[in-house]
């Protein structure tokens, strides 16, 4: 009684088994009505149970952390899939929950910081009612990574950050044709002001002493996993080469 308000972050809370219980209970008691419920998740599962459940409380918030597109995330978020995800994204965006706040968070990394385009150009193509439904938000929320430091954005070198700012600046260049063409204003400019963030916090500090050894992970973690960065991150292995 007098609860208003959940917070359910990770590990991932839609994977653990008492989070569907806790909910269950908040509904037979009666007092989902009052209670707004927010998740940090990965979406690598739901199922109709789930769906059914959030119908009753007062409102759900659904803030997905999916930092790429395609091989990109399959890539940073392994083993996940990213076919799964965009089903499990259209699963919940069509299921008619009139309650839901839902948004893409992607954490800005050394290793997506060169895909921001395709995963915009995802958002755009994909028709989500979400999206459409958040004509006052940005297209996704951004994450600036700061540790650890050898993944974080600022230990490019010199030519590598200007590509990395080259590429912003074409993703800036892509949501002011896509506003053109008649997508929420205040949408537009809200992602535009979160990428020229991302471009000044990546010159903001020299943090290139960190590269050696972001390469040396990448190679342990491609052994490790039977990935190959330059095969699923192309535009990154080629500026760090």
């Amino acid at each position: 009684e007098g609860l208003e308000y959940i917070y359910f972050v990770g590990g991932e809370p839609l994977l653990i088994e008492p989070h569907l219980h806790f909910l269950k209970r908040l509904v037979d008691e009666g007092l989902a009505p009052q209670i707004n419920i927010e998740y940090n998740t990965n979406l690598t599962i739901i199922n109709s149970e789930i769906l059914e459940l959030w119908k009753s409380f007062r409102k759900v918030s659904l803030g997905v952390s999916l930092d790429g597109f395609g091989a990109v995330n399959d890539y940073i978020r392994y083993p996940s899939q990213f076919s799964d995800l965009e089903k499990n994204i259209k699963a919940v965006d069509s299921f008619g929950l009139k309650n839901l706040d839902m948004w893409i968070a992607p954490t800005i990394q050394i290793y997506n910081i060169f895909y921001l385009d395709l995963l915009l150009q995802w958002i755009v193509d994909s028709d989500f009612q979400f999206v459409k439904q958040r004509a006052w938000a940005p297209l996704f929320t951004s994450h600036i990574l700061h540790r650890p430091h050898y993944l974080n954005i600022q230990i490019l070198d010199q030519k590598s950050k200007e590509e990395a700012d080259h590429h912003l600046e074409h993703c800036i260049d892509l949501l002011r044709n896509w506003k053109k063409q008649g997508w929420s204003e205040v949408s537009i400019e809200k992602t535009i002001n979160g990428i020229e963030g991302i471009r000044t916090y990546l010159w903001k500090k020299d943090q290139s002493q960190y590269l050696e050894k972001f390469k040396n992970f990448s190679e342990k973690l491609d052994e490790m996993r039977g990935q190959s960065l330059s095969q699923s991150i192309p535009r990154l292995h080629q500026n760090i080469l």
